[in-house]
């Protein structure tokens, strides 16, 4: 197991949910649409860095 791999995904993570939080922020009505992909991609996201990181953990 790379502890920097990880730490480097953590990192990646908060700063999607830092870049969520200043759209939802600054955003008017008429992105509502732009806001639900957002969201959604926060949700896929997390999925697939868990996904990468234990596939790395079980390969070595």
């Amino acid at each position: 197991m790379n502890p920097y791999s990880f730490k480097s995904l953590i990192m990646i993570y908060s700063l999607n949910i830092v870049f969520i939080i200043y759209v939802l922020l600054g955003s008017n009505i008429k992105l509502s649409n732009s806001i639900i992909a957002l969201l959604t991609m926060t949700l896929i996201f997390p999925a697939i860095v868990i996904a990468l990181y234990y596939k790395n953990v079980m390969r070595e």
